[in-house]
C-alpha cells in the first residue's frame, strides 16, 4: 500500500472513530439531558405531591378536630340531658315517697278499717235489735 492509501485509510479510520465517538457522545449527552429533564419533572411532581399531601393532611386534621368537637358537644349535651332526667326521676321518687302510702301504713289502715267496720256492724245490729224490740213492743 502506498502512502496515499495509508493516508486515506487513516483518514477513514479517524473519521469513523470521530463519527462513532460523536454518536456515542451524542447518545450520552441525550441520555444525560433526558435524565436531567426527568429529575426536574420528578422534583416538580414531588413538590406538587408534597403540597397536595400537606393540604390534604391539614384538611384531615380540621375534619378530625371538628368531629372531636362535635362528639364532645354531643357527649356534653347527653350528659346534661341524663342529669336532667335523673333529677326529674329523683323528684318523682321523692314526690311518690311523700304522697303515696307505704305498705306498712296501708296494712295498719286496713286493720283499723276492718275493726271500724266490725264495730259499725255491731252497732247496726244493736240498733236493728233495738228498733225491732220497739216495733214488737208497740204491736
Amino acid at each position: 500500500m502506498t502512502t496515499f492509501e495509508w493516508g486515506m485509510l487513516s483518514v477513514a479510520v479517524v473519521t469513523c472513530l470521530f463519527t462513532a465517538g460523536g454518536i456515542l457522545g451524542g447518545c450520552v449527552w441525550a441520555v444525560g439531558k433526558i435524565a436531567q429533564d426527568i429529575d426536574k419533572k420528578l422534583a416538580k411532581e414531588r413538590a406538587h405531591t408534597a403540597t397536595l399531601l400537606t393540604n390534604h393532611m391539614a384538611e384531615i386534621v380540621r375534619e378530625r378536630d371538628a368531629q372531636e368537637r362535635n362528639t364532645g358537644e354531643l357527649g356534653l349535651s347527653l350528659r346534661r340531658h341524663i342529669e336532667n332526667v335523673e333529677r326529674k326521676i329523683s323528684e318523682v321518687e321523692i314526690w311518690g315517697r311523700d304522697n303515696y302510702a307505704l305498705k306498712d301504713d296501708v296494712k295498719e289502715s286496713i286493720g283499723e278499717l276492718r275493726n271500724d267496720i266490725r264495730t259499725m256492724g255491731a252497732d247496726i245490729k244493736a240498733d236493728i235489735r233495738t228498733l225491732s224490740a220497739k216495733v214488737d213492743s208497740k204491736h
